[in-house]
């Protein structure tokens, strides 16, 4: 897809919304300067690879954490 491609899909996509919180934060995001949109950016890729990691049972329950942590204190 080419950038006017996606710039006209996008214009397309707000033009449809009518959430005014989800448009003020979209604006809010192109207003941001480049460094801020690139961290706002990973964030969102963490917080997706954080969901299919729990999606896929790839975590720890809060009390396996805790067990963890106390046998690793008993080991020194």
């Amino acid at each position: 897809m080419t950038a006017i491609q996606l710039r006209s899909e996008v214009k397309k996509l707000v033009d449809k919304t009518s959430d005014l919180g989800f448009l003020e934060q979209l604006r809010q995001l192109l207003l941001r300067p480049e460094a801020d949109r690139a961290a706002f950016v990973e964030m969102n890729r963490m917080a997706d690879l954080s969901d299919e990691a729990i999606h896929k049972g790839e975590v720890f329950s809060h009390e396996e954490v805790v067990e963890h942590l106390l046998a690793r204190r008993k080991r020194k």
